[in-house]
């Protein structure tokens, strides 16, 4: 490429990012006010963002899969954890 060509796309780089940051960090702290406030689970939302097209999805977050840890073993009882889970040994 020549110099005119890549000063033009990376021209159009620099405000892109700038941008997509400001999205990132306005939403960021919409959420981050919505836990302090305390609301429900049911209030919080994942976003998916793309300046390209333009899409704003906001769907609800799903809960955390689980795993049965000792299943079946007689003698224990059965234990389901998710990653959202905090065990301190």
């Amino acid at each position: 490429m020549d110099w005119l060509t890549v000063k033009l796309k990376a021209g159009r780089i620099v405000p892109a990012l700038a941008t997509t940051t400001a999205c990132v960090a306005g939403l960021q702290s919409i959420e981050l006010l919505k836990l302090l406030k305390g609301v429900k689970v049911n209030v919080l939302r994942n976003t998916n963002l793309n300046l390209a097209l333009p899409l704003l999805m906001l769907p609800e977050p799903g809960p955390p899969g689980k795993k049965s840890i000792r299943k079946g073993i007689p003698g224990y009882p059965d234990v389901e954890t998710t990653i959202w889970d905090r065990w301190e040994v």
